[in-house]
């Protein structure tokens, strides 16, 4: 099975709630947009997705802030 998962650019959530409802561990997703991230968030509440972590960051700027090795996928 699929542990955590770093996804860069959560967007409406269009990929990440389905991925979050495949895999045994958490998606990381991160986006530079606060709506997208706020949005991700409300639909994975509504369609009762727990395993969902989005965060306001700019990764190119700052990193993931995940240790390496912290997830078995990246989906960009």
């Amino acid at each position: 099975a699929t542990g955590d998962v770093a996804e860069l650019g959560c967007g409406y959530g269009t990929f990440t709630l389905p991925l979050a409802r495949r895999i045994g561990g958490n998606v990381h997703t991160f986006d530079i947009d606060q709506e997208m991230v706020v949005t991700t968030l409300r639909r994975a509440h509504e369609a009762g997705i727990p395993n969902v972590r989005a965060e306001l960051r700019d990764v190119l700027a700052h990193g993931f802030g995940l240790s390496r090795g912290a997830c078995d996928a990246a989906l960009l």
